[in-house]
């Protein structure tokens, strides 16, 4: 049997300028119902509780990437959805801050540089899939720790309402 779909009229090419990047993700200690959906998928809440931590990221060290999967043979599709971003200095802080990330089930909130506010663990924890720490080679390269926080979902990742927007910050 097929799967129906609902298919709308849309323009793909738009008036406004797009930017690349990420600006701000928040992590949590992942609750199974910690987010609030409404109907239309949409992030309207989070459950009591949650503690949001803040992570500012400097210009140019963050994104944030949505990979569709599907295997015919098995039936089987997924969104993987990737936030990579450094922790610029590799101090003892950082250190720390990379091994409790690396180590704990999340939930994530993603600002791009656009304004729009993705959320990750909506259906399963968020996890640490790779993490590197660099000093560089000459004086100008970079030291850094980078980690990648991945969401596994049945497809793209839900946008935050302006109420969930809120109380974020």
């Amino acid at each position: 049997m097929a799967c129906s779909v609902t298919l709308t009229n849309y323009s793909l090419s738009d008036c406004f300028s797009s930017k690349g990047g990420i600006k701000t993700v928040w992590v949590a200690v992942y609750k199974e119902s910690g987010f609030t959906m409404s109907t239309a998928d949409t992030v309207t809440g989070f459950d009591t509780g949650i503690t949001w931590y803040k992570q500012e990221l400097r210009r140019g060290t963050g994104s944030l990437t949505s990979t569709y999967n599907y295997d015919e043979a098995n039936g089987a599709s997924f969104v993987q959805t990737d936030a990579l971003f450094q922790y610029g200095k590799m101090d003892k802080e950082n250190r720390m801050q990379m091994n409790a990330l690396s180590k704990g089930d999340l939930m994530v909130v993603v600002e791009d540089c656009n304004g729009e506010y993705y959320a990750l663990g909506t259906e399963e924890p968020v996890k640490a899939t790779a993490g590197t720490g660099q000093t560089g080679t000459a004086r100008n390269d970079g030291n850094y720790f980078e980690i990648t926080l991945s969401d596994y979902r049945g497809d793209y990742p839900p946008h935050l309402d302006a109420t969930a927007i809120s109380s974020l910050n």
